[in-house]
């Protein structure tokens, strides 16, 4: 085909060619702006659902935080958790992680114990992470989907529900980003510097959500795997790859020993993460004993059955009982029912995926009816796990540890407990695959759209050709 006739027929530039041309020339502009839709659409929801003591996680967070600031200490005393924990001198907890609670302590003792000022500490950090976001995206893919995704997390509506409470979600998922994008600088670079400050990251995300622990393991376990493969195909020696991985490994050490220290000094156990696990491993499984086990267990029928539990009084220490003691007695009475219905508990376990993803069920557990709201809920997650899969399988080698970080926070909390806020710490990592997903399936579209075009361009230059031949 001539030049003339290319210059004149070529199509001109697609909108969302152009779009994406401005957007990764102008990503400082455009990652202001999603911070500032985050920001305004936090406000939306402080002003529509107002912070109080009674709103959803706030109870179970901000009276410790209270206690703290007040100089009562770290403690706290919830007897539909733990019955006999007024038997303890001043009720010390390990409930709650360590660093959402000191975070809202500060925050308590700054402003005369405004709620209003903890929930712009939790606006806050949702825009905090609409900016970690774009950095780990644009690290793992390109400025367009990096933008993509900070959008996506800016709007994304469970997300917006945590902002007027009290929890330690948002610090959390802020932690996760930050040590998942170091840990994929560190990936690449092989510098010591990367790999301590993720593990640092890393160490305050399990003192935020102790879940992230089992992922942190996993990240380290998946990292060896790799290193360990590319040594057979002749790359670098252990001597070579393996300081990082135990400088990561301390980093996330060094990072929760206060804590655990803590915790040793004041129960005389080391405790890792939270108080809390073994009684949720009790009040989630125990129904595995009879029929219609495939459930979420709601507040009120948890109380009955712990009332019930200590009625029959199996085991209990004698005197004071502590938040430890107590949950080794949770623990105990909840393995022996597992190792009872081991069948029932697996189903009980896969059934629970549901729940995490997308809330199934969990209204009515609580005394409630699924809205046309929740319907959308359970919509909108199942498509942003679906365009998960799609980006994850376009770049699988360099986002598999986003993607192995998801199941293992999936996995941990299936065999305990499930509610969608659970998932809501990784949900920035499976946003980001899913920002891909729409990256991968657009270019598909452009790809089909410009064959289409070429072929009308060729056709209508042959229509041409053929009517200026002489005859």
């Amino acid at each position: 085909m001539p030049a003339t006739a290319q210059a004149t027929l070529s199509p001109p530039r697609l909108p969302q060619q152009r779009l994406a041309h401005w957007l990764a020339a102008h990503q400082a502009l455009a990652l202001a702006t999603l911070a500032l839709l985050a920001m305004t659409a936090g406000i939306g929801r402080i002003v529509t659902h107002p912070p109080a003591p009674t709103s959803e996680e706030t109870p179970a967070w901000w009276p410790i935080s209270l206690n703290v600031a007040e100089g009562r200490g770290y403690t706290a005393c919830y007897e539909n958790y733990f019955p006999f924990c007024s038997t303890t001198a001043d009720s010390p907890t390990a409930m709650r992680e360590p660093v959402p609670v000191l975070l809202f302590a500060a925050v308590a003792a700054l402003t005369r114990e405004s709620l209003l000022a903890a929930s712009l500490v939790e606006l806050a950090l949702h825009a905090a992470i609409v900016v970690a976001v774009f950095f780990l995206a644009r690290e793992l893919f390109d400025p367009t989907v990096a933008l993509v995704a900070a959008g996506l997390w800016a709007i994304y509506p469970p997300a917006l529900k945590m902002v007027p409470q009290v929890s330690g979600d948002l610090t959390a998922a802020l932690m996760m980003t930050a040590g998942m994008y170091w840990l994929v600088r560190a990936r690449r670079s092989g510098q010591l510097a990367h790999w301590l400050v993720s593990g640092l990251c890393w160490g305050l995300a399990v003192l935020s959500r102790s879940a992230a622990l089992a992922v942190a393991g996993a990240l380290a376990a998946g990292i060896v795997v790799e290193k360990a493969a590319a040594m057979r195909r002749g790359g670098p020696g252990v001597r070579q790859w393996a300081p990082p991985i135990v400088g990561f490994v301390l980093a996330i050490s060094l990072a929760m020993s206060p804590w655990v220290i803590r915790n040793e000094l004041v129960f005389h156990s080391p405790v890792l993460t939270s108080t809390l696990t073994a009684y949720n491993l009790y009040r989630h499984n125990h129904v595995v004993a009879s029929d219609g086990y495939l459930r979420i267990v709601g507040s009120a029928e948890a109380q009955t059955e712990v009332t019930r539990l200590m009625g029959q009084a199996v085991n209990l220490p004698q005197g004071t009982v502590d938040e430890v003691q107590m949950s080794a007695v949770y623990q105990r009475e909840a393995l022996q029912i597992i190792k009872a219905y081991p069948v029932r508990y697996l189903a009980l376990s896969a059934y629970r995926f549901l729940p995490l993803w997308f809330d199934w069920q969990v209204a009515e557990a609580y005394g409630r009816h699924t809205t046309r709201w929740d319907a959308v809920i359970m919509a909108l997650q199942a498509s942003l796990l679906a365009l998960a899969l799609t980006g994850l399988a376009n770049g699988w080698r360099q986002s598999w540890p986003l993607a192995l970080a998801v199941v293992a926070t999936s996995a941990e909390y299936m065999v305990i407990i499930s509610l969608l806020r659970y998932i809501v710490p990784v949900m920035p990592l499976v946003i980001i695959l899913s920002a891909a997903g729409m990256g991968r399936i657009a270019g598909a579209w452009r790809a089909r759209k410009t064959v289409a075009q070429a072929h009308n361009v060729t056709a209508v230059y042959n229509t041409r050709h053929d009517e200026a031949a002489p005859t």
